[in-house]
């Protein structure tokens, strides 16, 4: 794995998730969100920083506990402004890219 991700979804707007094969879910989780739970993500919100890698989460990434990763912690609102989900992602700081388009 290239990156580690933790995800929590308020359980009352999510549930029709838990009768879906998580191998059935795709590489898009927002589209499968509108399709099984009506859930329309409209923005989202991303603090990025990085941080030493905690022992647990060094062994899937394949590094050394202690090694730089980045962490982007997201918030996915829907248009009404109400928070959808909550994300953190981990990666190897050694493989991280970022790119913004500001108008």
């Amino acid at each position: 794995p290239l990156v580690l991700e933790d995800i929590w979804l308020p359980h009352d707007r999510f549930e029709a998730l838990l009768a879906i094969d998580p191998r059935e879910f795709g590489d898009l989780l927002y589209p499968l969100y509108e399709q099984h739970c009506g859930v329309l993500v409209a923005s989202a919100q991303e603090t990025l920083s990085a941080e030493a890698v905690a022992a647990k989460n060094a062994r899937p990434l394949g590094l050394a506990a202690g090694a730089p990763v980045i962490v982007i912690e997201r918030v996915a609102l829907s248009a009404d402004r109400q928070p959808l989900e909550w994300r953190q992602s981990r990666g190897p700081a050694s493989e991280f890219r970022y790119q913004v388009e500001i108008r």
